[in-house]
């Protein structure tokens, strides 16, 4: 395995030990060099996920995924509606079809 292999798979693993924090509107994972997010807006029972971001440095590793689990999680649990506005978090809901969240159509 190159170097770069090395590097890149402990950089993807340190990230597996960061916990997503959640506060109103946001979705974030702290990281060494700035945030991931995933952004929304609550209204009446809906859940607009309007955007994710990675910073470039982060980018590839899974960290957006993470994010829109988490977000997922806390939508089944609060049962609200999701509208997925965001393409990522279309992409994602389109490939992990969840029978116990409700999904807008667009």
């Amino acid at each position: 395995m190159s170097s770069l292999g090395r590097v890149v798979y402990r950089r993807f693993c340190s990230m597996m030990n960061h916990q997503v924090l959640h506060k109103e509107g946001l979705f974030y994972i702290p990281l060494e060099k700035g945030q991931a997010v995933l952004e929304y807006t609550l209204k009446d029972g809906i859940i607009d996920m309007y955007h994710t971001g990675v910073p470039s440095f982060y980018r590839g590793q899974g960290i957006a995924k993470i994010l829109v689990q988490d977000a997922m999680k806390y939508v089944e649990a609060e049962k609200l509606t999701v509208k997925p506005t965001c393409s990522y978090v279309l992409k994602y809901v389109n490939e992990n079809p969840n029978p116990n969240i409700k999904v807008c159509e667009l």
